[in-house]
């Protein structure tokens, strides 16, 4: 793959996107992702940002197609996502702590896990109720 936009056309493929569904997840139109896959024009910085982090590549690779490993520099995951999940979480981003907490307190809820929720150090954290006087006395 010499060029980005083979690039682009292999991920979106490996990822069994259409050129609809990642132009909607871009907020751009499917005629930018066919311009780039035909190498009739590149993407903007920005789009080269968002469409790194949508495949889970590094820039560099979508520029060069070197360095075929994603950076983790602002703290996340590097986690394979279909559309659904890239939406969802887009969504939980957006929320504020609170919400986020009861997301996530919902969420054991229906799984019927016996845990709270609580946010320490910049993680949404479980805890199971019966470890909490333990957590107590130790802080």
């Amino acid at each position: 793959m010499n060029t980005i936009g083979e690039r682009i056309l292999s991920k979106r493929i490996e990822l069994k996107m259409s050129m609809k569904e990642l132009a909607e997840a871009l907020g751009i139109s499917k005629g930018n992702i066919s311009g780039y896959e035909k190498n009739t024009f590149e993407p903007s910085a920005q789009t080269i940002i968002k469409l790194a982090k949508l495949f889970n590549v590094s820039t560099d690779w979508l520029l060069c197609g070197e360095n075929y490993v994603a950076t983790n520099t602002e703290g996340y995951y590097n986690v394979k996502a279909n559309l659904e999940e890239y939406y969802l979480l887009t969504q939980f981003r957006k929320l504020t702590l609170q919400h986020k907490l009861d997301v996530w307190a919902f969420s054991c809820y229906i799984h019927d896990f016996n845990i709270d929720v609580a946010y320490y150090k910049g993680f949404i954290i479980a805890i199971d109720p019966s470890l909490k006087e333990n957590l107590k006395e130790k802080s």
